[in-house]
C-alpha cells in the first residue's frame, strides 16, 4: 500500500504468504501477515503492533519477534497463521538486535570499545551459551547467521575498509 513503509519483510515457504513490519505515517508500527499480496483475495491480519526486532527462523517455519516496550520478552508465531504466544523462557533481553536460527537466538553482548561476545540461547530447553569472543566493535544490528550455524556475517565498525565481515566459528580447546 501507497502508505505503508515496509521496514523488514520475510516470504513463506509457498510464496503466497509474506509477513512485513511497517511504519504507517502517524500510526505505531506494525507486525502484518499477508496472503496472496496484491491480488484480488488479498488477506491482511495484524500479528502485533509496537515490534521491534523481528526475525523469521526458517528451520521450523517459525516467526520471532519483540515488542518495543521495556521487558515485552520474545514472542513467536507460526509464519502462515495463527496467533501469538510468548517464548516461555527467561531470554536474554537487552537493547541491539538478535537473530533465530535453528530453534536459537543468537545475539550479541558485553559490546565494550574492542570486544564483542556472541551468545546463542536455545529457545526450547533455556540454556545460554557463549558462542565466540570477537577482538573487534560490532554492529549487532547487522549480523546474519550462516545456516551450517559454523560462521557469520556481519558488520564491523572499527575497520574503515571493511563494509561486511565473515567470521567462521570453529571449536576448539584451548591450552594454557
Amino acid at each position: 500500500r501507497a502508505d505503508e513503509n515496509v521496514l523488514e519483510a520475510a516470504a513463506g515457504a509457498a510464496g503466497d504468504t509474506y509477513v512485513w513490519a511497517t511504519d504507517v505515517p502517524g500510526e505505531d508500527n506494525r507486525l502484518v501477515r499477508v496472503h496472496h499480496p496484491g491480488r484480488a483475495d488479498e488477506q491482511r491480519d495484524v500479528i502485533a503492533r509496537s515490534v521491534s526486532n523481528v526475525d523469521f527462523d526458517a528451520s521450523d517455519a517459525t516467526l520471532y519477534f519483540s515488542p518495543r516496550t521495556i521487558g515485552g520478552g520474545v514472542y513467536r508465531a507460526a509464519f502462515d497463521a495463527g496467533t501469538a504466544t510468548l517464548v516461555p523462557r527467561d531470554v536474554p533481553m537487552r537493547q541491539g538486535r538478535w537473530r533465530v536460527f535453528g530453534g536459537e537466538l543468537w545475539y550479541f553482548s558485553d559490546l565494550t570499545e574492542k570486544v564483542s561476545t556472541l551468545n546463542a540461547f536455545d529457545l526450547a530447553s533455556g540454556r545460554d551459551r557463549k558462542v565466540a569472543t570477537l577482538h573487534a566493535i560490532v554492529l549487532d544490528t547487522a549480523f546474519s547467521v550462516m545456516p551450517d550455524k559454523q560462521g557469520i556475517l556481519f558488520a564491523p565498525s572499527d575497520r574503515d575498509d571493511t563494509d561486511v565481515g565473515m567470521l567462521k566459528l570453529e571449536r576448539r580447546a584451548y591450552t594454557d
